[in-house]
């Protein structure tokens, strides 16, 4: 990864086809019956996830009440394990038990891991597969990236994460919704419809697994246009430049969504934002030269993964 200032980024809404002189209370209509599928639920928590990212928000618990409830739930310990294996997360060593990955994690990254296992596990959408995987693929990088981009701009590393991970939750939510129907189809029309929805969604999806408001207020304004981005919470900034660098690392969505389903998302230069996400974050070339190393360290972590 070399610092660059421009890079391909999908557009929030089609120049022009079905959906280009769609209007609020059209999308809307779409959006209701796409969630009113027969067979289409909200995704839950699993009860065990819920009461383990609660505790780990304690800062005076100790590891051994969360290995406890963890072990509650073996397929999630099993997945959780798996993640904490990983080269993103295992550093020098690989954990051999729950109780190592959990010490060594400490309560935020253990909070940050069942996140990501619990996304891997409840969202399912048959037939529509492959643009689930890129959608997962995306917020995975996302999260990590605004982790290292957090720690450059002084803001809080583990939320940022968070931000970064559940981004396009939204989007995995729609295309569960689209699975639902007997033979489901995503065209670029169809995906249009999901994108200019997935805030909203998302923050349905924030309020049903109690997770911070502060969270659903960063997804609602995320797509923020440059001039807004001075009002807007600073992490839309920092998933702003998180975006930016997983685009550049060829994680971006438009780049997984083609390779992965073959839709050719409309592109435009990524750097109409990336400036002033820039000066709202004091990223000053040096501190821009630096973060960019730590993003290649870490994407290369995320390959080894993948």
């Amino acid at each position: 990864m070399t610092p660059a200032h421009s890079a391909p980024s999908r557009v929030d809404a089609p120049p022009s086809g079905a959906l280009a002189g769609l209007n609020e209370q059209e999308l809307g209509r779409r959006v209701g019956e796409l969630f009113a599928r027969p067979g289409f639920k909200i995704p839950v928590l699993p009860v065990t996830a819920l009461e383990v990212m609660r505790l780990s928000r304690q800062a005076d618990m100790g590891v051994e009440k969360l290995i406890e409830v963890l072990s509650q739930d073996s397929m999630l310990a099993a997945d959780i394990l798996k993640l904490a294996r990983s080269p993103v997360y295992a550093g020098l060593s690989q954990a051999k038990t729950l109780k190592e990955a959990a010490v060594r994690l400490g309560n935020a990254g253990v909070h940050r891991i069942v996140l990501e296992a619990v996304q891997r596990s409840v969202f399912r959408a048959p037939g529509l597969v492959q643009a689930l995987e890129a959608v997962r693929k995306h917020g995975s990088a996302v999260g990590h990236l605004a982790r290292v981009v957090s720690k450059h701009a002084s803001l809080d590393p583990d939320f940022g994460f968070l931000c970064g991970l559940l981004h396009e939750i939204g989007l995995s939510a729609g295309l569960m919704a689209l699975a639902a129907d007997k033979t489901p189809k995503l065209d670029l029309a169809g995906w249009f419809t999901l994108d200019r929805a997935h805030e909203e969604v998302a923050q349905v999806i924030c309020h049903y697994w109690k997770l911070p408001p502060e969270l659903g207020q960063v997804l609602a304004q995320h797509h923020a246009p440059p001039d807004s981005l001075s009002a807007a919470n600073p992490m839309v900034s920092l998933l702003v430049v998180a975006e930016f660098l997983a685009e550049q690392d060829a994680a971006g969505l438009g780049h997984l969504l083609k390779k992965a389903t073959g839709i050719d998302l409309p592109m435009e230069p990524a750097d109409h934002r990336i400036d002033q996400a820039r000066s709202m974050l004091r990223l000053d070339d040096r501190a821009w030269t630096r973060l960019y190393e730590d993003a290649a360290t870490t994407m290369a972590s995320l390959d080894a993964e993948a």
